[in-house]
């Protein structure tokens, strides 16, 4: 456990030493997106297939369920909503303001959103939403989509309003592409429907809860257990 720990903290500061400047940090985010695009499209491909492969060898749980490759399906849809949020985080980093005084200007802006980086993003966004809804998982799919509906109006409101114009655009886009087009075709609905049926006493990790206060306090120095 400590040397799992000491490799994780190792690697928090080698990404502290080398992501430094707006170009690296770029490229960092770029690497993590095209990571959970992967898993996405992993995930997605072994459910609408029916083959249900996880990390090279046939799944015995989730079956049905995103996982990628992940044993646990939450597991998967944490690190795709953080995921999703670099990628909105890029393409807001990539939004300037622009003068379209002419049909000109207006012309050469649409080619060149049609070309830019900020496009291809957001296609690869569109798709790791998918992948998390496939998930069904009701935490991290409300923890993305409830982020998005009240976050990034503030941050809209507060921090960009010299591209308030651009940023309320992408917002509104984000909602009717990924959560009223996208994800209602790959079962949003059905995630909807886990949350609305879930009850305190159905729960089994409820019973865990319950056990937290007394494990604490007999091992609040170091722990108990398998990390």
């Amino acid at each position: 456990r400590w040397l799992l720990s000491l490799g994780y903290f190792s690697l928090y500061l080698v990404v502290l030493g080398l992501a430094r400047d707006r170009n690296r940090l770029q490229t960092l985010g770029n690497m993590l997106v095209i990571s959970a695009l992967l898993q996405a499209a992993y995930g997605g491909i072994m459910v609408l297939s029916g083959i249900e492969y996880g990390f090279f060898e046939h799944k015995t749980a989730y079956l049905g369920l995103a996982t990628g490759t992940f044993v646990n399906r939450n597991h998967l849809a944490g690190y795709l909503e953080l995921g999703a949020a670099i990628a909105i985080g890029l393409i807001l980093a990539d939004l300037k303001p622009v003068q379209l005084g002419n049909w000109k200007r207006r012309a050469r802006y649409f080619l060149q959103f049609l070309f830019s980086a900020r496009l291809r993003i957001r296609v690869l966004l569109a798709v790791i939403v998918i992948g998390l809804v496939l998930t069904r998982s009701r935490g991290g799919n409300l923890a993305f989509f409830g982020a998005l509906v009240v976050a990034m109006p503030i941050y809209i409101f507060l921090k960009e309003r010299r591209l308030f114009l651009k940023s309320l655009v992408l917002f509104v886009s984000l909602l009717v592409v990924d959560i009223w087009i996208v994800s209602g075709w790959f079962g949003l609905g059905k995630v909807v429907t886990r949350v609305e049926q879930t009850q305190e006493v159905t729960e089994s990790r409820t019973y865990a809860f319950a056990a937290y206060p007394e494990m604490i306090d007999k091992y609040w120095q170091t722990g108990s257990g398998l990390g």
